[in-house]
């Protein structure tokens, strides 16, 4: 068996016979193997935890809760939630968010700056 560098292990497939050698790098290893205990001790951690209260469950012979029509339920909502003061905010916002909008329709680069980058691209320099 010819030797290796320190920093690589040699594997040797069964199925082919030892004709097929890997090498990896032992970092990779490594790092392999810090991941696989880290992983099998917070299992072993969150294995010894106790477990939660989490009450009764109900029982199956129990009736469904009432389903309620939209509009009673639409009817139990307080009517003013929104102030005038702050309809007018928020009517303001939404006129300053689309003026935002209208300006980021237009091109992004000026008709030079296009004419410049096509030309680069053209010549392979970009």
């Amino acid at each position: 068996m010819q030797a290796f560098p320190a920093p690589a292990l040699r594997l040797l497939w069964p199925d082919t016979g030892g004709a097929h050698a890997a090498r990896i790098p032992i970092s990779q290893i490594t790092a392999q193997m810090t991941r696989i205990s880290l992983l099998l001790s917070l299992s072993l951690l969150l294995g010894c935890a106790p477990m939660p209260e989490i009450g009764p469950l109900p029982a199956a012979n129990q009736a469904a809760p009432a389903l309620l029509p939209l509009n009673d339920v639409l009817a139990q909502v307080p009517e003013a939630r929104l102030s005038a003061s702050g309809g007018e905010a928020l009517a303001a916002r939404a006129a300053r968010l689309q003026n935002r909008a209208r300006l980021m329709k237009g091109a992004v680069h000026d008709p030079a700056t296009r004419s410049r980058l096509a030309a680069a691209v053209a010549a392979g320099r970009a």
